[in-house]
């Protein structure tokens, strides 16, 4: 539901590709919004208190998020972090090799001139505004006034319940 009112194509398709590696789907239920609801009641903003409800039911271990006031407020069963400490966790205790933005830059324009032109990779890569704009804030423009409630009506309507 969140990924449908993004405004960013690439974002989305690439949200898209995510969601269908996902080993897991976790269909909304009574237990869920009653668990969402009370994340929401702790001060955690709706989407994201059905997003944990649901990580919570999936049996997820951690749960990542950009959103520092996320981290700081849940109170639940599953680790909280950012990407970036997860990264370093995953990098300084578990001994994995993650490579560093340039290399994987670098990587990528690699690919894209095996299968492009190098005019169309120049303006590619002269265009491409990764990222595009402060996500947590035109959510919460998208999201801000929704509630648990709203947004289980609206998931419900979707066809995301079982």
């Amino acid at each position: 539901m969140e990924n449908g009112r993004n405004p960013f194509p690439l974002r989305r398709r690439w949200i898209e590709k995510c969601l269908r590696l996902a080993e897991a789907s976790v269909a909304l239920n009574d237990a869920i919004k009653s668990r969402a609801l009370a994340l929401e009641q702790a001060g955690v903003k709706a989407l994201d208190a059905l997003h944990l409800a649901c990580a919570e039911a999936a049996g997820a271990e951690r749960f990542l998020t950009c959103d520092d006031r996320l981290i700081r407020r849940y109170s639940g069963q599953m680790m909280v972090q950012s990407p970036v400490t997860f990264t370093t966790d995953l990098t300084e205790n578990m001994s994995v090799t993650v490579q560093n933005e340039s290399a994987t830059t670098a990587e990528a324009v690699e690919v894209l001139m095996e299968r492009m032109p190098a005019s169309k990779v120049a303006r590619l890569l002269s265009s491409w505004q990764i990222g595009q704009g402060d996500y947590l804030k035109l959510r919460e423009e998208l999201f801000g006034n929704e509630t648990v409630e709203s947004l289980y009506q609206a998931a419900s309507a979707n066809g995301q319940k079982k």
